[in-house]
């Protein structure tokens, strides 16, 4: 019977534990806890309604947050430059335009 091939294994960080790396990757990124509590803190903050220029004067549930000036065009992610907006159909509109947009 032939042997099996080796498996790739990651390399190993000499003098670092697993649970060293793992500590410092935890709550980066939009998933990570930080973001958690901004995206909670904006929702409740803009009353859990979506505030995209298109539902003035509807009410829309907000699920999600966005960013109204878009971090490819020098946005941040401080809450003054964040809103409460539906994920559908508003979020997905949006995030459409403005990547056409940036196509050109």
């Amino acid at each position: 019977m032939p042997d099996l091939p080796q498996r790739h294994t990651k390399p190993k960080a000499k003098g670092v534990t697993k649970h060293e790396v793992e500590d410092k990757a935890w709550g980066n990124g939009r998933g990570g806890r930080p973001w958690r509590r901004k995206r909670e803190r904006i929702l409740k903050r803009d009353g859990y309604m979506c505030q995209c220029a298109e539902c003035k004067g509807v009410k829309r549930i907000a699920t999600e947050v966005d960013h109204i000036i878009p971090l490819s065009q020098g946005g941040t992610d401080d809450d003054s430059n964040l809103m409460a907006i539906a994920g559908y159909p508003c979020h997905a509109r949006k995030t459409a335009r403005e990547s056409a947009a940036s196509r050109g």
